[in-house]
């Protein structure tokens, strides 16, 4: 609808305008209170998610000291082959640990950037919207207050003139 075609509404359609265009704002004002309370609830889990690689890190780490410590401590073997075995079979566990964790947190902060991403782009769509909806509406108000007032003037110009 132009501007043409509502300066031809009546008093009716244009308050039946106003009052779609103010649930319209409602209605995206609420959309971008619920995208808030969802980006406030993936930052919460991002932290949670930054903790929990931090603790699965200081677990590796751990396990990595323990194999050290582990291989410092043994009686030597025997067989330095089976010793030399089991030393490789620990490293390709550990390594194929760090792998696996590396992944999970890969997956996890890139699933969250997607999603932050996301909620950005929706709070920025409601923001231009509400922004849009309020500049018609303040259009609106200010031709309908212009009317009233030109209609005042004319009927006490007319009154003041008998």
């Amino acid at each position: 609808m132009n501007f043409d075609d509502v300066k031809k509404l009546g008093k009716k359609e244009l308050t039946e305008l106003v009052e779609l265009l103010a649930n319209q704002n409602n209605d995206l004002i609420s959309e971008k209170e619920e995208l808030e309370k969802q980006l406030a609830k993936l930052q919460e889990a991002h932290e949670v998610l930054a903790a929990d690689k931090t603790a699965l890190t200081e677990q590796i780490n751990k396990m990595q000291r323990l194999n050290k410590k582990n291989e410092k401590d043994k009686v030597i073997w025997e067989e330095a082959g089976s010793l030399a075995e089991y030393a490789v079979q620990i490293n390709q566990l550990l390594e194929t640990t760090q792998k696996t964790a590396d992944l999970y947190l890969s997956n996890i902060k890139q699933k969250n950037d997607q999603i932050m991403e996301e909620a950005r782009l929706k709070e920025e769509r409601i923001q231009k919207a509400s922004a849009a909806v309020l500049k018609s509406l303040q259009l609106e108000v200010d031709r309908l207050l212009g009317d009233f007032k030109n209609g005042y003037e004319q009927l006490h110009g007319h009154n003041k003139g008998e």
